[in-house]
């Protein structure tokens, strides 16, 4: 949450509280009560604020490229160490087999900062092949189609494993990768720009769209003045979008 969302909600928050108390407290204590429950619910959410981003951590996109970003071998090694000793074999430099039991599971990393494809699936399957692995357990950022329908027909079992899984496996053992990742500041807004998006051609269907579907809104409920209205903004936006394209392109 955004520090001006933080202040409008605790204004709006506020605002509820002095309307609330009207038939019960005087005007200066309900602005009091107003102002008092404002600065608390700012507080509040000021801290919440500030305790989420000291334990905020990467998105799962984000856990996959950072784990792209320490290279095939060190990422490896990287999965290699939350394992047993005893669970661990035929280790190399981009995959090492897991034993459960009498399963072995081939843990193939093909995290890459662009997407696998079927060559990555074919040299999973020919290394399975030749560790006698029972199942691929394929990691990758991205995996189009074209790959998992090429792994589907192999005769080795995949099993490809999404960012959210993979995330919370490493949650789970505490080793994210390291927070290298520098955060983008947003540009600001250019308030000049702010009518050519607003009336820019490409809304006017779906300014029309919403008209078209609050008016039939009124037509099915009670609430028909309501309904019409909120069925007359759109409209005047669309009919604003047409004039200012027409003015615009008269020049």
């Amino acid at each position: 949450m955004k520090l001006t969302d933080c202040i409008l909600f605790s204004c709006l928050v506020g605002g509820i509280c002095y309307a609330v108390t009207e038939s019960v407290l005087p005007q200066r204590m309900r602005a009091a009560l107003g102002a008092i429950c404002l600065l608390l619910t700012l507080c509040l959410l000021m801290f919440f604020r500030s305790r989420y981003r000291a334990h905020k951590t990467p998105s799962a996109d984000e856990t996959m490229l950072l784990f792209a970003l320490m290279g095939t071998e060190a990422a490896t090694l990287h999965l290699q160490s939350l394992l047993p000793p005893d669970q661990l074999a035929d280790a190399e430099s981009n995959c090492f087999i897991r034993i459960d039991g009498e399963q072995r599971r081939l843990i193939y990393n093909a995290v890459r900062t662009n997407a696998a494809g079927e060559e990555d699936v074919a040299k999973a399957y020919r290394t399975a092949v030749r560790l006698k692995a029972d199942e691929v357990v394929f990691l990758a950022r991205q995996i189009p189609r074209k790959a998992m329908i090429l792994a589907s027909r192999l005769p080795s079992r995949f099993r490809f494993v999404d960012p959210y899984t993979f995330k919370r496996y490493l949650l789970k053992h505490n080793a994210l990768p390291e927070q290298i990742l520098v955060s983008v500041k947003r540009k600001p807004m250019d308030w000049k720009r702010l009518p050519e998006t607003v009336f820019s051609r490409g809304r006017i269907k779906g300014y029309l769209g919403i008209s078209l579907l609050m008016l039939a809104f009124s037509f099915l409920t009670p609430l028909k003045t309501y309904y019409l209205i909120l069925a007359l903004i759109p409209l005047v936006l669309a009919a604003t979008a047409l004039l200012y394209h027409a003015f615009r392109n008269a020049r």
